[in-house]
């Protein structure tokens, strides 16, 4: 066998791996992540279309011919939407679909060849590699042979670009030493990201443009191979990338806007989390979050069901678990627990006030009826929230309003 289609056959095996062990051990509630396991995908799926080719066992899977062009429209795209949300720490958004419409295009105008019967892609490819130009897709409709090999690169080339910007306004722009020390494996590693996407693309544009001969199946094998190599590597010795960024610098507003009852006007300052690691939030973000928050909470009441968890509250606002952690115990001033528990004697106080039936139940039954596991913590709870006990709290409301009776 030829050495450079052994070296091919270890690559595919080599990127299946990757994207498996990332696919089902990385965080599923992180866009990034979902993205970079789609990315690897493409990475195989191309590499796997290229040996195909190489090896002329396309002939034996007709159907699979141009569907590698197809899955190259959709590599940079997924590589830009990972670097934009591991970034900007964003979830995601309608128009992320957007960057799915090159690849539509180039469906388009090859569906006349999709549709065909095997044996007559067969006879085509039999005819490429007799005239040696296998690589060269002639069956477009819309356009001349070479247009998607330019489109693509340039499109590419933007994708890099906008990348680049990212990083630059991310870890370049950001005078915060503590935030480049604390995100270092992060920064190392989109910036290898784009640098080898970037040297993926330049040498078949510039052989393309200036009629230079080159090898190009052996120098995209060659790039593919050592493209896995370096992801494997980081994967493996710096498994924190797939947090994304710690967090983003932040510059509150003087007077952050409070929630019903329960936000307190507090500065939004480092946080100091899971092992000591800083945590940041950026100020717009600190204000989705909240709105986020205080809307699932208010609306749908998840506080009172027993055992609401952080986990539980992160899936329903659609923010990862560390920033709604960080926004808690550093804009709010307490940890997810006494966040939770302001929530539930609150509603307590409430319905104490416009629902007579609950004044007839015990303690315990109040407690459970707003989600505490035990009467221990509903009573701290209760104490830190209002400063007295249940009863002397209940005591005390009783003659205040026998006192207005009386006046």
């Amino acid at each position: 066998m030829n050495p450079w289609n052994f070296l091919f056959i270890i690559n595919i095996g080599f990127v299946a791996i990757i994207f498996l062990i990332h696919f089902n051990y990385t965080r599923k509630d992180f866009a990034a992540n979902r993205i970079f396991s789609f990315f690897l995908f493409a990475l195989g799926y191309t590499s796997l279309m290229i040996f195909l080719l190489s090896t002329r066992w396309m002939t034996r899977l007709p159907h699979f011919a141009r569907t590698g062009n197809l899955v190259l429209y959709l590599i940079y795209p997924s590589a830009y939407l990972y670097i934009n949300k591991i970034l900007r720490q964003e979830s995601w958004k309608k128009t992320d679909l957007l960057h799915c419409l090159p690849a539509l295009l180039y469906l388009v105008d090859f569906f006349p060849y999709f549709i065909q019967d095997g044996e007559t892609k067969r006879q085509k490819l039999i005819h490429d590699y007799t005239v040696d130009n296998v690589y060269i897709i002639r069956e477009s409709w819309l356009f001349s042979h070479n247009f998607h090999f330019i489109f693509r690169m340039v499109l590419s080339l933007g994708y890099v670009a906008a990348m680049g910007k990212l990083w630059i306004e991310t870890f370049y722009n950001n005078d915060n030493a503590e935030f480049r020390k604390e995100n270092r494996s992060l920064m190392q590693w989109t910036l290898v990201l784009i640098l080898m996407l970037c040297l993926a693309i330049v040498p078949f544009l510039v052989s393309y443009l200036f009629h230079i001969p080159l090898d190009l199946e052996r120098m995209f094998i060659g790039l593919i191979y050592f493209t896995t190599v370096c992801f494997a590597l980081f994967l493996f010795f710096k498994p924190e990338i797939i947090y994304g960024v710690k967090g983003l610098w932040v510059q509150p507003s003087s007077e952050p806007a409070p929630a019903p009852e329960i936000r307190t006007a507090l500065p939004v300052e480092l946080v100091e989390e899971r092992g000591g690691s800083i945590i940041y939030l950026k100020e717009e973000i600190v204000q989705k979050l909240g709105e986020a928050i205080d809307q699932f909470l208010v609306n749908d009441k998840a506080f009172l069901k027993n055992g609401f968890s952080i986990a539980d509250l992160s899936h329903a606002a659609g923010y990862p678990v560390h920033q709604i952690s960080a926004f808690i115990n550093n804009h709010l001033g307490m940890n997810f627990n006494e966040y939770v528990n302001r929530f539930r004697i609150n509603y307590l106080l409430s319905q104490l006030e416009e629902n007579k039936e609950w004044q007839n139940y015990t303690f315990e039954a109040l407690a459970q009826k707003v989600g505490f596991n035990n009467r221990y913590t509903f009573l701290n709870a209760f104490k830190k929230v209002t400063g007295s006990t249940p009863s002397a709290y209940l005591k005390s409301r009783d003659e205040k309003l026998k006192g207005c009776f009386l006046e």
